[in-house]
């Protein structure tokens, strides 16, 4: 069987995915992406990948990802095409009815549609548009129940399944205690883009005001801007910006946090809360989208309602015994919902479900 995987942009957690697929489909079947050549590094160098010019979001870099598309449907002859995320729609587009044989499936990773947008016209026509172009596809892949809820609420066309996102067990590392070890701090982590939707903003604010009652707090913050700069607002003491950390040395950073906090203002079911807990490590999640849900609250993590204050005092009251009793059973929730081993079967048995069609 062959699975050509097709990606606008492969940037957090749509290269991981990928990448994670590729690896547990490997024994049986022949995969092959198609990438932007700025984030072939996203995946592993065995993958089979090719690229096409990329140095933003463009209608060129959008012509140049189709072209290769068209290209390969006759290099690779697909059994499955697998579109990812929200421009890889126009390839299905294109696509679709010139391969009336292979089957295709498409992923959001989180509709747009789900996004916050300033103007209620702009989220309805990008809400008709997905929900259109979506049914092109024969599955359409949620990634979190979050992500299927809206594609039901919204009347968003086509057979819409739920294959909850996972990741592979944790990567040995050598950094097992970047933070070093002492037994009075707590050392609370925040991973993602410093962007609007993961509140990376709300968490600084928060720090900023609960370090006068808890100097012993400190965090940490993995990512990269959006706008190619580190936030300006916020606290710098006490706060260690650490930049893009690889995929090979993140582990170390997880494992040697007390807490990761991830404020989101919307999700889906991000890959931080399952790269947290396959280390063993509790998260705080606020209220929205489906959030609470993707942890025990009380035993694998906490929950706050979002807002600056709420947060304040959620980190005013931790205790760093009680986060490190929570590690058991943050391994145990990993084994049990987010490992990729379930991931790879249950995407075996759709490819398997699609073909016999």
């Amino acid at each position: 069987m062959h699975v050509l995987h097709i990606c606008e942009t492969a940037r957090g957690g749509v290269g991981t995915y990928i990448d994670t697929l590729v690896e547990l489909e490997k024994a049986t079947i022949q995969s092959r992406v198609i990438i932007p050549d700025m984030h072939r590094d996203m995946l592993a160098l065995s993958v089979d990948a090719v690229t096409f010019p990329y140095s933003g979001r463009s209608v060129a870099a959008l012509w140049r990802m189709i072209r290769v598309a068209l290209r390969e449907r006759h290099a690779f002859r697909p059994d499955i095409i697998f579109c990812h995320s929200t421009f890889s729609l126009l390839a299905l587009a294109v696509l679709r009815p010139l391969l009336p044989r292979a089957r295709f499936i498409y992923c959001a990773h989180g509709w747009a549609g789900e996004r916050e947008m300033a103007s209620s016209r702009k989220a309805a026509a990008v809400r008709w548009v997905e929900g259109h172009m979506a049914r092109l596809a024969h599955r359409i892949v949620n990634v979190s129940q979050s992500d299927l809820n809206h594609a039901q609420h919204y009347g968003y066309g086509g057979n819409q399944i739920l294959i909850e996102n996972a990741v592979r067990p944790a990567k040995p590392s050598s950094l097992d205690a970047p933070f070093g070890d002492g037994p009075a701090l707590i050392h609370l982590l925040f991973v993602g883009r410093h962007d609007r939707q993961k509140g990376l903003d709300i968490l600084l604010a928060a720090f900023a005001q609960v370090r006068f009652s808890r100097p012993d707090l400190r965090l940490h913050v993995i990512g990269y801007s959006v706008t190619d700069r580190t936030p300006e607002t916020g606290p710098t003491e006490g706060v260690n910006f650490l930049g893009w950390i690889s995929a090979d040395s993140i582990d170390g950073y997880y494992r040697s946090a007390d807490l990761v906090v991830m404020p989101s203002r919307w999700e889906g079911l991000p890959l931080v809360i399952p790269e947290a807990l396959r280390n063993g490590t509790p998260v705080l999640v606020s209220d929205r989208s489906n959030l609470p849900t993707l942890i025990q609250p009380g035993e694998t993590g906490l929950v706050f309602a979002l807002s600056t204050d709420a947060l304040t005092s959620t980190l005013h009251w931790l205790d760093k015994t009680t986060l490190r009793a929570m590690r058991p059973a943050c391994f145990a929730l990993f084994e049990q919902r987010y490992h990729a081993d379930r991931l790879g079967r249950e995407m075996r048995a759709l490819y398997r479900e699609l073909t016999a069609q």
